[in-house]
């Protein structure tokens, strides 16, 4: 009798640890997905801020004076060769002109 209850309790402590050892997977598994979402939203707001800076840069009539463009992604302000994206999301980017006015 008192097997069955030994092996009933080795039966019990083995699957709580493969049901903690499944946890853990998964939990790291999420925790992977969960960086790599993040930076895929980092990148793309980056190429979005890239984009309208380049928007921009075609559509100023004169790179003299200070401008304000509003796209439906978010503003780009145009101050003294440099570009300050403001995305709608509050991330905000800023970029250098470092082409020479020809």
């Amino acid at each position: 009798m008192q097997k069955n209850n030994l092996l009933g309790g080795h039966l019990v402590v083995s699957a709580m640890f493969c049901l903690m050892m499944m946890v853990v997977l998964l939990t790291g598994q999420l925790a992977y997905f969960y960086a790599k979402i993040t930076s895929y939203q980092k990148i793309c707001q980056y190429n979005q801020a890239e984009t309208m800076k380049n928007m921009t840069i075609l559509n100023q009539t004169s790179k003299k004076i200070d401008e304000t463009f509003y796209y439906n992604l978010g503003t780009v302000e145009y101050q003294k060769n440099v570009y300050r994206i403001k995305l709608k999301n509050d991330v905000q980017y800023t970029f250098l002109n470092d082409k020479k006015e020809t």
